[in-house]
């Protein structure tokens, strides 16, 4: 009779750390399916899967929203009448922030704004962006978001996003 082949220790802890050992149970499994059918979508599908998965794991939705990422969505400052980029780093709970008017869309009372030096920094740096942006791409939309960390330092996240369409018109 054949004696079993078994797995070494060593095999058994790689496997483990990639996600294959079938006996992983809990978080990990969840998330890593998660993970690989998201991996498996088509980009235009993306918005609607991982709708549908948040609502299949609604307490893995913070580990889904910061895992996968989202195509960069657009919206109207209706004060300046400027379009600026949606993305985590301008969003409060379901609204965002427009990096042009500071004002959320839709209205929160109580949503985090910069500090007024940081809040100075920032539209100086969207209105230098936006000559950059309009000088090396020929179009397109920026934003640019600037906020202050807990060891007195500061943070910004710069956005440009062109659509192919744009690209296409502006190639002739």
């Amino acid at each position: 009779i054949p004696s079993k082949k078994r797995t070494s220790k060593r095999k058994r802890r790689a496997r483990s750390r990639e996600g294959l050992d079938p006996r992983r149970r809990g978080w990990g499994g969840y998330m890593e399916a998660a993970m690989d059918l998201m991996r498996r979508m088509p980009p235009g599908s993306t918005e609607t899967a991982l709708n549908a998965l948040l609502s299949l794991l609604p307490d893995h939705s913070l580990d889904l929203l910061s895992q996968v990422d989202l195509p960069l969505q657009v919206c109207m400052d209706k004060e300046n009448n400027k379009e600026y980029i949606l993305c985590e780093y301008n969003r409060d709970a379901d609204s965002y922030r427009s990096p042009w008017s500071n004002i959320y869309e839709p209205p929160l009372e109580d949503g985090t704004v910069p500090s007024e030096e940081m809040r100075n920094l920032e539209v100086e740096a969207n209105e230098v962006f936006s000559v950059y942006r309009d000088q090396y791409y020929e179009g397109g939309i920026s934003s640019v978001y600037i906020w202050e960390d807990e060891d007195e330092s500061f943070i910004a996240c710069f956005l440009i996003k062109k659509g192919l369409f744009e690209c296409l018109i502006s190639s002739y």
